[in-house]
């Protein structure tokens, strides 16, 4: 049986964290078994991802520096790919927090500045991320301002800028509840 060139056609999605991780699949044709997926020769996991049919491939990303990365796909019939992108964003980051302060109750106007914001970021307020509250009324101005109202709390504290697909960032100390 003679075969066709191996071809990518996608990588979907086509962007994520730095961190690595997302979830992908790539689409093309010739995906034999013992092909293996690379995003600027860094395999997938697990080992190059896993050939689901002769045109799917689904993996998880590595980790990257921010920007583009080459797709490429190894098989038994020869490599495939070479023009596919892959874009890793870097994570969202707060850079500071008008005002600094606020009473224990919470409430106060707060305006957040920093960089790589978007309607699927969140800020939080906590010593770690896990048991942090969330700012309220968060209001997405522009990818580097952020608005709502602090959370009650006490004491100084971290502030988190935290996307599901790119990952997270702190400002350690960011913020303080003062007591009355």
């Amino acid at each position: 049986i003679l075969r066709g060139r191996p071809s990518v056609l996608s990588i979907f999605p086509d962007r994520g964290g730095t961190a690595g991780g997302t979830d992908v699949v790539i689409t093309g044709t010739g995906f034999l078994p013992g092909s293996q997926a690379a995003l600027d020769g860094e395999l997938l996991f697990p080992d190059g991802g896993i050939v689901v049919d002769e045109s799917t491939i689904s993996g998880h990303v590595p980790a990257h520096a921010a920007g583009s990365a080459t797709l490429a796909v190894g098989t038994p019939l020869g490599n495939a790919g070479g023009s596919t992108l892959y874009t890793y964003l870097p994570p969202p980051r707060i850079a500071s927090i008008t005002p600094g302060s606020s009473a224990a109750a919470g409430t106060t106007a707060v305006a957040i500045t920093g960089d790589n914001f978007s309607a699927s970021t969140h800020i939080y307020f906590g010593t770690t991320l896990t048991g942090a509250l969330p700012l309220q009324e968060l209001f997405l101005q522009s990818e580097t301002s952020i608005i709502g109202r602090a959370p009650p709390g006490s004491g100084q504290t971290t502030v988190w800028a935290f996307d599901e697909a790119l990952g997270f960032s702190k400002l350690p100390g960011g913020f303080t509840w003062r007591t009355p």
